[in-house]
């Protein structure tokens, strides 16, 4: 009867194992798309460099906020697609370049959380984009016109403090209580 019983255990642990294993496995096997790049810029465009930052999949449909960036300032553009490789982009910005000495003059979105029937977004902003980069928050109910909390909701630290120069690329997640 003992005997039977850890038969018993030591095959489940195989199966286990080899379950696990095979999963575990099966996750880091990507294969590079041949079609690359899906989407590129366009020199003498506002979009002549192309920075994915974040993607929502819903209403079967991909939606792309990405950062377009000619050189000097950097704006937020937006596309969507049915398959994730053919993208429809919108041809100018819907978040320009903000106003000199802005905290968040340049944008670039990095987490979209879709809450009800807001669109919540999480960026990094600077006034140069090279250095002082904060996270800030905005929120929309369409996709194209944005809203933006006008203070930083993770600044960067005083003084000599390790986070003194930027705090950048937020990933959030909502748990339906918490972010």
């Amino acid at each position: 009867m003992k005997t039977n019983s850890q038969f018993s255990f030591i095959l489940l642990g195989l199966i286990l194992f080899i379950f696990i294993s095979v999963n575990s496995f099966s996750q880091i096997n990507w294969e590079k798309y041949e079609g690359n790049p899906v989407m590129e810029g366009l020199n003498g465009t506002w979009f002549q460099h192309v920075i994915p930052m974040d993607i929502l999949y819903e209403d079967e449909q991909f939606k792309m906020w990405f950062t377009g960036f000619d050189g000097v300032d950097n704006q937020v553009g937006y596309a969507d697609s049915e398959d994730g490789l053919l993208w429809n982009m919108l041809p100018d910005p819907v978040i320009p370049s903000g106003q000199p000495g802005e905290w968040d003059r340049l944008k670039s979105p990095t987490t979209m959380i879709r809450i009800n029937d807001t669109l919540r977004m999480w960026y990094h902003g600077s006034t140069d984009g090279n250095s002082n980069f904060a996270i800030g928050y905005g929120w929309s109910v369409n996709e194209h016109e944005w809203n933006f909390h006008p203070d930083p909701v993770l600044d960067i630290g005083a003084g000599n403090a390790w986070d003194n120069s930027l705090v950048y690329y937020p990933s959030v997640y909502f748990d339906g209580t918490l972010y």
